[in-house]
């Protein structure tokens, strides 16, 4: 839970920059705060992942088998590191058949 709190106050200052408290942002500005938001419920998603795990290696999580749908999941990873991997040099190719 020491992770979460500091997670939670950078969304929470995105979200002020963003509903312009310092003032007017420009469009590359808010680029760049809808990319921190999304990396930091991203975050947030691998903590409570890792919390999950512990509690179900306590025994204390049920598990259970369930279909779903990847497509969403696999779009949102691959915007968030097409970037780092464009600074790199890197190429990425996305070759999902459609949306699923």
């Amino acid at each position: 839970h020491e992770l979460r709190t500091p997670i939670n106050a950078q969304l929470g200052y995105a979200e002020l920059l963003d509903v312009g408290i310092a003032g007017p942002l420009t469009e590359a500005q808010r680029a760049y705060l809808a990319r921190l938001t999304a990396s930091c419920r991203h975050l947030l998603g691998i903590v409570d992942d890792v919390l999950d795990l512990a509690r179900v290696d306590a025994g204390e999580l049920p598990m259970q088998r369930v279909q779903a749908r990847t497509g969403a999941a696999v779009a949102a990873a691959l915007d968030l590191v097409y970037p780092q991997a464009e600074a790199a040099g890197v190429r990425v190719v996305d070759l999902r058949p459609g949306e699923e």
